[in-house]
């Protein structure tokens, strides 16, 4: 989501789009903007995250996610754990309930926001789906725990249909998780 650039030509101070203009000191100038601040510019860009205390060996923290027909949903998901932790990506998968969460934009003087998404936190799993992403995460175990981090490395795109992003604590004791995605909506 940060490598590549929108060419932002010129004469749009507030770069709303891909292909557009902009001035810089009263010169016609060509500006390239990476997508990331670009989307931020158009109000597009949103955040939701989610932490949880005193999850117990094996047991895990999961964001569940659906993209509606007709829509992809461009991501990059990070989690961090107070030790060692496996990270999964799930599509085609069910889940209910949880805690339902609304997409916070990360341009605070935009009013746009997502219609037809659900995100869930830590929502109950009745089928996990197909496995298609999977990462260890190194933090340390019992007593000698020192945290871990970890991050997709790049943008998904997921097309239609439900997703799980499983953290799965392999510390041997007691852990802190958080999780957090970053994305963007496009439309057919």
């Amino acid at each position: 989501m940060g490598d590549a650039a929108w060419i932002v030509g010129k004469g749009d101070d507030d770069h709303n789009d891909p292909v557009s203009s902009h001035k810089s000191d009263g010169v016609n100038a060509l500006v390239i903007a990476e997508i990331v601040h670009a989307v931020t510019h158009q109000g597009k860009l949103f955040t939701i995250s989610g932490i949880r205390e005193g999850i117990v060996n094996n047991a895990s923290f999961y964001l569940g996610v659906t993209v509606p027909a007709g829509k992809e949903l461009h991501l990059v998901v990070e989690g961090s754990a107070s030790g060692d932790a496996h990270g999964h990506i799930y599509e085609n998968a069910t889940f209910n309930g949880g805690t339902a969460t609304t997409p916070v934009n990360r341009n605070r003087v935009s009013s746009n926001t997502l219609t037809g998404f659900t995100f869930a936190i830590d929502p109950t799993i009745t089928v996990p789906g197909d496995l298609i992403y999977t990462s260890f995460l190194a933090g340390g175990t019992g007593n000698q725990a020192g945290g871990s981090t970890g991050e997709s490395f790049g943008e998904w795109v997921l097309a239609p249909g439900s997703y799980i992003f499983e953290m799965e604590n392999k510390a041997g004791n007691n852990v802190t998780m958080a999780a957090q995605m970053t994305f963007y909506e496009e439309s057919d």
